[in-house]
């Protein structure tokens, strides 16, 4: 799953939603949005994020997590992990940009994994409603 904060309020929901237990580190809004990535993994498999890959000429936000060792291990369960990522307004594809877990599209029928960004957030300060940062409904 992904989602999208531009403001306080919206970016304590995304907390409370990734299950992260941990105090919530605060953000600069004027200069920065901040991106949940709520991966799944299978159990007794490490996962890391290595980077958010910001892709202009795709309109694209995702992460580059990587499963070291031997990924063929792992158990059949499924195991959330939660990255809540501030990322720099400056940097922002134009409107609409999807955010998802990666590169490629999202599976079928998975409609909160791609957000739909339809409002420009480059403005410092500038925020965007539900509506205009929701779950792709083509999923």
């Amino acid at each position: 799953r992904t989602g999208v904060a531009t403001t306080d309020a919206q970016y304590e929901q995304l907390w409370v939603t990734s299950g992260v237990t941990a105090n919530r580190p605060s953000v600069d809004f004027e200069t920065e949005i901040v991106v949940w990535f709520g991966a799944v993994y299978g159990s007794d498999c490490a996962i890391r994020m290595d980077d958010v890959i910001v892709d202009l000429e795709w309109s694209l936000v995702y992460g580059e997590f990587v499963v070291p060792g031997n990924p063929q291990m792992c158990h059949d369960d499924a195991n959330s992990e939660a990255y809540l990522v501030a990322v720099d307004r400056a940097v922002l594809p134009s409107p609409p940009f999807a955010v998802q877990l990666g590169r490629g599209d999202p599976p079928g029928g998975v409609p909160a994994g791609r957000t739909i960004v339809s409002a420009d957030l480059w403005a410092p300060g500038s925020t965007a409603t539900d509506a205009e940062m929701a779950s792709d409904p083509e999923g």
